[in-house]
């Protein structure tokens, strides 16, 4: 009898659920909806489509995401979603769907997941994963391309399982981790904006480029052999704060490379080091460079012919006083044009090579023969 009393509230109990909860199910066809307001949106089935355009999608305890697509094409404009339920996510994407968003903003303990297949091209709005693990977005073998998205969450992205994304032009702000990467393939283009919270490449590659003011406030990790790591700042006025660093010698490389004006403050581990004429480095805690430093105008200072010796570090450049001094001991100059010779000096927190000409043999030949006719014509007179 208890038993039946239990399976009867419950049965009321959902039913009452969905008395409350207003949703959208699309389930073939194409279907479109402007100024609609529900709870939920489920899009499934081949050959599926639904668009929608100011549209928001709002709930509290109802259901644990605010869109679900499966092997469907979704497209959104000038929308929003908010689900508060606990570990809800705002849209839910899986199984070879493929969904467009404009302008859409969402709230929710966590963000977007986009796996199995699918893909998402967004343009604009703002993640913004409200838990306190909460995770802007989550990718695992999907493909997405994000252009002006602002995302904020405890951390950012999680790239995993073969993915492969091109974000530009967005801010990431973060308590934990910006960007884990995992056996995937990832570009970002910050054009002015932040990127805060730390970068984890676990396996695959991440080319990091900041312009026009951009500030990157992160420490980058390369754990694997095959992680290849470019971290490029093109201007002035482009910041980045943060320690490079690798776990081991089997660890993939971190290459950094700055233009004019450009900063890095920080220090850590990079394998080259590529400087433009006025790129500044603020290190607080000193580079190792294991490779090669290649300065403007084509010279190379290479290291490949050092004799290391286990149990000791080789640092390259140390910034130990308050005008900075370097240490560029322990390697050989190689590349250099035999019409060049020149030093490292340190000022102002800026690395440069000061490169003097060496006068060409015939130079000599015609200083010679000048001293020597002012020295024939004084012994006439």
């Amino acid at each position: 009898m208890k038993l039946k009393l239990l399976t009867l509230l419950c049965a009321l109990s959902v039913s009452a659920l969905n008395l409350f909860a207003d949703g959208r199910v699309v389930t073939s066809g194409t279907e479109s909806d402007d100024g609609a307001t529900f709870d939920y949106l489920e899009v499934s089935g081949d050959e599926t489509r639904y668009d929608g355009t100011n549209i928001t999608i709002a709930n509290s305890t109802w259901t644990w995401f605010g869109v679900t697509s499966n092997y469907a094409t979704v497209s959104l404009t000038n929308s929003s979603i908010n689900v508060t339920s606990d570990y809800a996510v705002a849209l839910d994407l899986g199984n070879h769907s493929h969904t467009t968003l404009n302008n859409v903003n969402t709230m929710s303990t966590n963000g977007i997941n986009v796996y199995g297949g699918s893909t998402l091209m967004m343009t604009g709005g703002t993640i913004h994963a409200t838990g306190n693990d909460g995770l802007g977005i989550f990718f695992s073998n999907a493909s997405s391309t994000m252009n002006g998205v602002n995302i904020v969450g405890n951390t950012g992205l999680h790239i995993s399982n073969g993915s492969t994304l091109i974000l530009a032009g967005s801010d990431i702000i973060t308590d934990y981790t910006a960007l884990y990467i995992s056996s995937s393939i990832v570009t970002v283009n910050l054009d002015g904006n932040t990127l805060t919270g730390p970068i984890k490449v676990w396996s695959g590659s991440l080319t990091l480029t900041g312009s026009n003011g951009s500030v990157i406030t992160s420490d980058v990790n390369s754990n694997n052999s095959n992680d290849v790591v470019a971290i490029t700042l093109t201007d002035a006025g482009t910041v980045m704060h943060g320690y490079l660093y690798t776990n081991d010698d089997d660890s993939g490389p971190i290459n950094l490379t700055l233009s004019a004006g450009a900063l890095f403050d920080g220090g850590g581990t990079v394998s080259n080091l590529i400087l433009e004429d006025g790129a500044i480095l603020g290190y607080t805690d000193g580079l190792t460079v294991t490779t090669s430093i290649t300065l403007s105008g084509g010279i190379t200072i290479d290291f490949s012919n050092i004799t290391v010796q286990d149990g000791e570090n080789y640092l390259i450049l140390d910034y130990t006083t308050a005008s900075g001094s370097v240490n560029a001991e322990n390697f050989t100059a190689s590349g250099l044009d035999d019409s060049l010779q020149g030093s490292f000096s340190v000022a102002n927190n800026q690395l440069t090579f000061n490169a003097t000409a060496v006068p060409e043999p015939t130079t000599w030949l015609l200083l010679g023969l000048g001293v020597g006719v002012l020295i024939l014509a004084r012994r006439r007179k």
